[in-house]
């Protein structure tokens, strides 16, 4: 195993008070102290926000979604040729799928479009 060395050396750094307030946020939202934010990002990293619960949640739904199109999928190679071009020449069976399929995109488009601007707005 790997020795990580001992932190042992103290660095002074003097800061307004909003500067601290904007420091305090960032690390926070980084799940990260002030002084593992200030070394990280002192040492060229970029430490990315935590994702909220909301996001969380989002990415489960997403991955639920992408398991329920990959279990079609399957499904649709189990299928003959001839059986797979009765069900994708059935309008009732393509409306429900195309459906699905843009609902899940939707879900993702958003999920990507939230990020894109958690990012934009603060912690990278």
């Amino acid at each position: 195993m790997k020795d990580i060395p001992k932190k042992s050396v103290v660095v002074t750094v003097k800061m307004s008070p909003d500067e601290i307030e904007r420091l305090d946020s960032l690390a926070s939202r980084c799940g990260l102290s002030r002084s593992a934010y200030l070394r990280l990002t002192s040492l060229g990293f970029r430490p990315m926000a935590a994702m909220t619960p909301g996001e969380m949640e989002a990415v489960q739904v997403i991955a639920g979604a992408r398991a329920d199109l990959v279990n079609h999928l399957n499904a649709l190679r189990g299928l003959s040729r001839t059986e797979r071009l009765k069900v994708f020449t059935d309008p009732s069976f393509m409306t429900r799928w195309v459906s699905h399929l843009v609902s899940v995109a939707d879900g993702v488009a958003d999920w990507l479009k939230r990020v894109h601007n958690r990012l934009e707005g603060g912690a990278r």
